[in-house]
């Protein structure tokens, strides 16, 4: 089970739905949500509910999100009234098929999301059962914000008759208005016009398709969605690969906090002297442009030497970055045949605007001539990047200076001395100041972090079919 809500805070809306209950004796007034789909579980990455009013629900934040998934079970939500037992609830279905259903936005949602949508009213004391499934037929089909996709159509989202949802099977969507084009008063539309009868003619001598091996079929195919399928036959629209992906993931790099590049690092003995540097001076360990304490605190010299430590390049992090607004997927358009038509699509007379070629479920090839143009589709995408395995920092380190202070903060600097593995005099100060902190300070200049790899995509369709064609 996902959750219990209402309009109110859940806990609220369960505490007052117990009170009633207790008081009462009565059946609970609630709305059992059954959430299925007919896509594959592994492909499935996230479902996300919102409840609210019928027409806001886009402008809503989730309500509840689940990973689960379990042979199309995705599991159960459970909704009691914030107010008047008797008033409206809407649900918001996103699943994510193939990419996070964060990232399925409104109004356009686009491929990988799966929209679905049901308002009703709630009956005093009784227990609703609202199954609500989830096609993969709706794949990247936007429909209005009070309607919902139903096998591939758009068809208003209210449930007229919520009484419908008490019956053992609850009210599914068989229940919903055959279409979005329903009147105003909320009548169903009269039924459309019978379709013309088919203008195929019959096939002479062998037919073409009892020439087929098992598993082809007829099928009108387009490579785009302009044309629609002709009345009588049957639209099974697919998607295949993009030309070209590569732009659909790239190389993010990110210079590593814990351990960014420096040009103070580093174990030195100091050369100091009166006139020149002639004698061993102190030691120093240098990690990183802090104050940090001398090993024996003195006076300073007048000439010193002191190295500039080349640049240590530290840590970036490398990960990959998918770009959502790169097509990384074609939208075709098959049409099947009704019988009467299948022999005139197979043997090279289709409908207009559309190809003659055979079709068969899963990557197999074409089976020959004269069916050798071949394409291999399926019913959604998944995108998965990858490369991008190392980055690299780059900097340049100025030419560094030591300071020298005798407070625990370094707070008053009280002699500079020029490090560039040179005999130097004291930049400021005095010779023979007393000094017990020192800062080597040399920090990089123009730190970024590259990528040394290059991304890769990969699209892989799920549902697959090959079509093949003349």
């Amino acid at each position: 089970m996902l959750g219990a809500v209402g309009h109110a805070p859940a806990v609220l809306a369960v505490a007052l739905a117990l009170l009633v209950t207790v008081a009462s004796c009565r059946e609970p007034t609630q709305i059992d949500v059954e959430i299925t789909t007919d896509v594959k579980c592994p492909d499935l990455k996230g479902t996300a509910i919102t409840v609210g009013n019928l027409g806001e629900l886009d402008q809503r934040p989730i309500t509840a999100q689940t990973q689960a998934c379990v042979e199309g079970r995705i599991g159960e939500l459970v909704v009691v009234p914030s107010g008047g037992d008797d008033e409206t609830v809407a649900i918001k279905i996103v699943l994510g098929f193939g990419r996070d259903p964060a990232e399925c936005v409104p109004p356009s949602y686009g491929p990988g999301c799966i929209v679905a949508r049901r308002a009703l009213r709630y009956i005093p004391h009784t227990h609703l059962t609202l199954p609500i499934f989830l096609s993969a037929a709706c794949n990247g089909i936007a429909c209005g914000a009070t309607e919902t996709c139903v096998g591939g159509d758009c068809r208003p989202a209210t449930i007229a008759d919520p009484g419908a949802c008490s019956s053992p099977g609850g009210c599914n969507e068989t229940t919903l208005s055959p279409s979005a084009d329903a009147g105003a008063d909320g009548a169903p539309p009269p039924p459309p016009p019978p379709p013309p009868p088919p203008t195929c003619s019959p096939p002479t001598g062998v037919p073409c398709v009892a020439a087929l091996a098992a598993g082809w079929s007829a099928l009108a195919f387009a490579t785009s969605r302009a044309q629609p399928c002709p009345a009588t036959y049957t639209t099974m629209d697919v998607v295949a690969n993009a030309p070209a992906t590569a732009a659909a993931c790239s190389c993010s790099c990110q210079i590593s906090a814990t351990d960014p590049p420096s040009c103070a690092k580093g174990t030195f003995t100091s050369r100091v002297g009166a006139t020149t540097c002639d004698a061993t001076g102190q030691p120093y360990t240098v990690n990183g442009t802090g104050c940090t304490a001398i090993g024996s605190p003195g006076a300073v010299s007048a000439f010193g030497n002191y190295p500039a430590f080349p640049l240590q390049a530290g840590t970036c992090i490398s990960a990959t970055q998918k770009n959502t607004a790169v097509q990384t997927t074609r939208d075709l358009r098959g049409c099947v045949p009704p019988a009467e038509c299948v022999d005139d699509v197979c043997r090279g007379a289709p409908p207009s605007g559309f190809t003659s070629c055979v079709v068969h479920d899963g990557d197999v090839p074409c089976p020959g001539d004269p069916f050798t143009n071949r394409t291999l589709t399926g019913t959604g995408a998944t995108v998965t990047c990858g490369g991008c395995a190392t980055c690299a920092n780059t900097a340049t380190c100025p030419v560094p200076k030591f300071r020298f202070y005798n407070d625990a903060a370094c707070a008053t600097e009280l002699a500079t001395r020029t490090a560039d593995g040179q005999c130097n005099p004291l930049s400021t100060g005095t010779t023979g100041t007393f000094v017990s902190r020192f800062r080597y300070d040399a920090t990089p200049v123009g730190a970024s972090c590259a990528p040394t790899s290059q991304p890769t995509t990969s699209v892989e369709l799920q549902g697959q079919r090959t079509i093949c064609c003349r």
